[in-house]
């Protein structure tokens, strides 16, 4: 038994998709507007929940490096998983937007950066990408992200008494901010993420892609809960079609 998810080994399949830091509830609706058929089975252990469907398994975690980096050492274990190990994985999620308009739209995230970020990555190894065969044909729009486990504080802002000594406390994440804040990026936390450990932990031939909608503009919090379930709706139709066709 995986020591962390505790996912049977009888979930796992080819086409595995991995939604983090989202509301299960929202995930299970965006469920009955998607493709997927009924539902074959369920598993719940921590914070983590599985979906078996008929050709794909969903897969929900927490939110940041914490919980995603169990989460793909477990879901990527060949040693232990043998041939019943994913060759197919795509992310779905939101995500904020440098931008001044946006709200909705999903993109795939076809570069990454860490920003205050618990994976610490070279230039060397930047941009992180996908890799997954024809996912610049898939017709919808590209978007580099930056990647942090800092909800609040990933902002160049300094307005907010917290934020600005909450930065006083780490040089790296202003240096961070001020080299990879740019218009036109996306702000979450998992892509870097998702990205690195599938490299890392999955074999050559794992295929992996991330797809991420805008909630919100950069700090501006307050419109997540609005189009969040539009997102991962979105997100998830577009993830399904990628994996099953």
């Amino acid at each position: 038994m995986r020591p962390n998810t505790a996912i049977p080994l009888s979930f796992f399949q080819d086409n595995m998709i991995v939604c983090t830091g989202e509301d299960p509830k929202e995930l299970t609706i965006a469920f009955k507007s998607s493709s997927l058929g009924k539902c074959l089975r369920y598993h719940q252990y921590r914070c983590y929940q599985a979906w078996k469907f008929s050709g794909v398994t969903v897969v929900i975690s927490g939110i940041g490096t914490g919980c995603m980096e169990p989460l793909m050492w477990e879901l990527l274990d060949h040693e232990t998983l043998g041939d019943k190990r994913p060759k197919r994985l795509a992310m779905i999620g939101t995500a904020g937007y440098i931008s001044d308009s946006g709200f909705g739209r999903v993109y795939v995230v076809d570069g990454a950066y860490p920003v205050g970020c618990g994976v610490r990555l070279g230039d060397e190894h930047l941009p992180v990408r996908p890799r997954f065969d024809g996912h610049a044909e898939l017709g919808l729009p590209l978007a580099e992200e930056m990647s942090t486990d800092r909800y609040f504080t990933c902002t160049p802002a300094m307005t907010d008494p917290r934020k600005v000594l909450a930065k006083s406390h780490d040089p790296r994440l202003l240096e961070e901010l001020e080299k990879y804040w740019k218009p036109g990026r996306l702000i979450s936390m998992e892509s870097l993420q998702f990205y690195h450990f599938a490299k890392v932990f999955g074999l050559p031939d794992t295929q992996y892609i991330a797809f991420r909608g805008v909630a919100n503009l950069a700090d501006q919090f307050e419109t997540q809960g609005d189009y969040s379930q539009q997102v991962l709706t979105d997100a998830l139709s577009h993830a399904v079609k990628t994996l099953l066709k």
